[in-house]
């Protein structure tokens, strides 16, 4: 997948994977037995929402991600 250049596709992009996030809660439960796997998905997820609000303050410094 190529790296979302642009302001506007980077903030929809983000909704995208909120969206996917709210999917993935869904499926996860912590008391059951072979769900973790989507509560490390939700967590890479929300780390990757975290860089690209980064990315969209201005200026932006990618030393510093």
């Amino acid at each position: 997948m190529g790296e979302v250049k642009e302001w506007v596709d980077k903030k929809t992009y983000i909704k995208v994977l909120q969206k996917e996030i709210s999917v993935l809660k869904t499926y996860y439960k912590p008391h059951e037995e072979g769900t973790g796997h989507f509560n490390t998905a939700i967590s890479v997820i929300q780390n990757r929402i975290e860089q690209l609000e980064k990315e969209l303050q201005w200026p932006y410094d990618e030393t510093a991600v």
